[in-house]
């Protein structure tokens, strides 16, 4: 490795600091991880969920029945299985054309998403609708990525070398656990402070200490840290392009 071929002049030539690169990456959490994991679960059969509120608004629908009263339809809307009565369902399946009503929507599913409001077409439209989606996703890259940076001397590498470590990182290699939790923790706790703030996780199972998870926390989130992991590498092999 030569001084001026290590990662952290390589970024300081493209003018890029850790304000630039989250908002970089806050793009890539919501395109590659989040807006790609919820269009798996829109072309699911199995699965309720059937996109954003857009389509319900193109249609010229104003509310849908819920269990509570009419919900309103804008768009901001986000509604889950609970909310919904059967006649809501029913709304909803005849403006999207998937068959949702007869899925179970017992135990966990009582929670999941029927209509989610970030699911749109671009980032910006996202942004547009609400800033607080840019925090949802710029606060989980930021974790990741100073961790990345800072936390494993990825900054003092040569690109080389740091593109071998996220390779390892991303694997399962046992040499890499160490690294793996780590990302887990600062990705985690990123959510859970955007998390706070919404009244429709108040009695999610993820607000627990980290001894106390019942899910597989080994496991790196595939929804925040696997798409900045790629994308970062991608920009080591480049030279940090642009993203335009």
């Amino acid at each position: 490795m030569t001084t001026n071929n290590n990662v952290r002049t390589i970024l300081a030539n493209a003018d890029l600091d850790l304000r630039s690169l989250t908002q970089r990456y806050a793009r890539v959490c919501w395109e590659q991880g989040w807006k790609a994991g919820k269009t798996d679960a829109l072309n699911n059969k199995d699965n309720h969920f059937c996109g954003g509120p857009g389509a319900l608004i193109a249609a010229g629908v104003t509310e849908v029945d819920g269990v509570d009263g009419p919900i309103s339809i804008t768009p901001t809307t986000r509604i889950r299985v609970r909310m919904l009565t059967d006649a809501g369902f029913a709304q909803i399946e005849e403006v999207y054309g998937k068959p949702i009503a007869h899925l179970d929507r017992s135990g966990n599913n009582a929670g999941a998403d029927v209509l989610h409001q970030e699911y749109v077409d671009t980032f910006e439209e996202n942004v547009e609708n609400d800033y607080k989606h840019f925090l949802n996703n710029g606060v989980s890259a930021a974790a990741v990525v100073n961790a990345v940076f800072s936390r494993f001397g990825v900054l003092d590498m040569s690109p080389e070398d740091a593109v071998e470590l996220i390779e390892g990182i991303v694997s399962d290699d046992a040499d890499y656990s160490s690294h793996r939790a780590q990302l887990n923790t600062a990705s985690r706790d990123a959510w859970i402070g955007r998390a706070c703030q919404d009244g429709s996780w108040a009695e999610s199972g993820d607000f627990v200490f980290d001894d106390e998870l019942k899910k597989d926390a080994d496991k790196l989130d595939i929804y925040v840290v696997v798409p900045v992991l790629n994308f970062i590498k991608s920009d080591l092999e480049n030279g940090f392009p642009n993203l335009d």
